[in-house]
């Protein structure tokens, strides 16, 4: 019997689900296995999938829909499993994987020799790639004599079988080499699998309870990662040479809460390393930007930390204690411009939630409020999407469709008058409004994706 093949594909998920599918990845490959290009060629698919918002639950399923006309054993995991499980089970009664218990890989696969729990933690975002579209750029590069085919293969096996396993830093090839160079210029431009980041995962879960949000379902309670792994992983990603990196967790405030630590403590470790690097955090809910404002003052002063990600969702008490979320606006507002005053090129990063059952304009525009007081550098303003088996499903009245849209309106003016450009990406309904960009060109938007955590 051949080697197993294995598709992993990820639909429109967060970069932690990209990092659970790399590490996927990487288990397959220790197990023998060969990762395809092709959905056509595997044995086995695996599907990553998102359900955040009513929006993402739909093109989820549809992508079970789709990898179920293939011959391959189909296995579901990512959020779906957990919040849509009623809606999933209708279409399929396959095998699925919840996030917080990826390491149950192993039941399936009973003959695999290294565990799941045994593979390190991934340091790159997996990215789906579109076999047609390459080929073609291969053909416009080397021109239609050569057999595209065959050199497409070798090409995808360089890839998959020695790049996913960590053996090499694939990352340098795609800098240094002239034709990766190419392809990144001319279809990779916006995909993150080639950008110079190093991306850890301190911690794993989340300690909040918001009355919107169904990912803890999937994702559970905080589960962080021992300081010192982290800070060898840090290391590592030093002596190849990275000089960008992102710490990237569920909750990244609530770090160390469950092993004695905490987040200032990890960054106080990380930027007391010396070298040539920026640190980018995300996820960090304001309440642990209020308790720990003293000492992140104090480490942003140091000059290390570029990008800092925290989402205020509202700017209005009453909206705020509906959502279940540190409600205190005026402490907020204070440890925000702390943070401005210690570091004032720090990227501060947001977003928002527009239509949240009850909110009146008024209230909505003090959110508008707050984002101009702080001068967030970038942020996002999501219409709300009412979840399954929430609090915020309940509450009454809702705001239409109509009125949230006239609200993104409203909210594009103002803030284009307080100085910011504003872009509405319709494929991921959401606005983004930046002062980083002069214009939100096609490599902005690609930045502000990448930012979505």
């Amino acid at each position: 019997m051949g080697r197993q093949t294995v598709f992993i594909y990820e639909v429109s998920t967060c970069n932690r689900r990209k990092l659970d599918a790399f590490k996927l990845s990487r288990y397959f490959v220790r197990n023998n296995c060969q990762i395809v290009d092709d959905p056509t060629k595997a044995d086995i698919i695996i599907l990553i999938t998102c359900a955040y918002s009513a929006e993402h639950a739909n093109q989820s399923l549809q992508m079970v829909n789709r990898f179920l006309g293939y011959d391959a054993e189909l296995i579901v995991g990512g959020c779906l499993p957990a919040i849509e499980e009623e809606r999933l089970r209708e279409l399929f009664n396959g095998k699925t994987i919840v996030t917080s218990e990826l390491e149950k890989i192993d039941e399936f696969f009973p003959e695999n020799r290294v565990s799941f729990a045994n593979i390190e933690d991934a340091n790159t975002l997996w990215e789906n790639i579109n076999k047609h579209k390459l080929i073609k750029i291969f053909e416009k590069f080397f021109g239609k004599l050569l057999p595209l085919q065959r050199l497409f293969d070798t090409f995808s096996r360089c890839l998959t079988n020695l790049l996913y396993d960590g053996a090499i830093n694939y990352q340098k090839i795609i800098k240094n080499h002239l034709f990766a160079k190419y392809i990144k210029k001319r279809w990779f431009s916006s995909i993150r699998l080639y950008e110079d980041v190093f991306y850890i995962r301190p911690a794993w879960g989340c300690l909040g309870n918001c009355s919107y949000c169904v990912i803890k379902k999937a994702i559970g309670s905080i589960r962080s990662k021992p300081l010192d792994t982290i800070i060898s992983e840090f290391k590592n990603g030093l002596k190849s040479e990275y000089k960008n990196f992102v710490l990237d967790a569920d909750d990244l405030g609530a770090y160390g809460i469950d092993i004695g630590s905490n987040l200032p403590e990890l960054l106080d470790k990380l930027t007391s390393i010396p070298g040539d690097y920026k640190i980018h955090i995300r996820n960090i809910h304001p309440v642990w930007v209020v308790k720990y404002i003293d000492p992140l003052e104090s480490i942003l002063k140091r000059n290390k930390i570029q990008g800092f990600g925290s989402s205020i969702q509202s700017g209005n008490p009453r909206i705020l204690k509906l959502m279940h979320r540190f409600s205190d606006v005026k402490k907020m507002e204070e440890a925000f411009c702390r943070l401005r005053e210690a570091c004032p090129d720090l990227m501060l990063v947001t977003e928002c939630i527009n239509g949240f059952p009850t909110e009146t304009r008024e209230e909505f525009k003090e959110t508008l409020d707050f984002i101009k007081e702080i001068d967030f550098s970038l942020g996002y303003i999501f219409p709300f999407s009412s979840r399954p088996g929430t609090f915020a499903e309940s509450l009454e009245p809702k705001i239409s469709n109509d009125e949230i849209i006239l609200r993104m309106k409203y909210a594009k003016r103002y803030l284009r008058k307080a100085g910011y450009n504003t872009l509405f990406l319709k494929r991921h309904n959401i606005m983004v409004f930046s002062k980083k960009f002069s214009t939100l060109d096609e490599g902005a938007k690609s930045f502000c994706l990448s930012t979505i955590g």
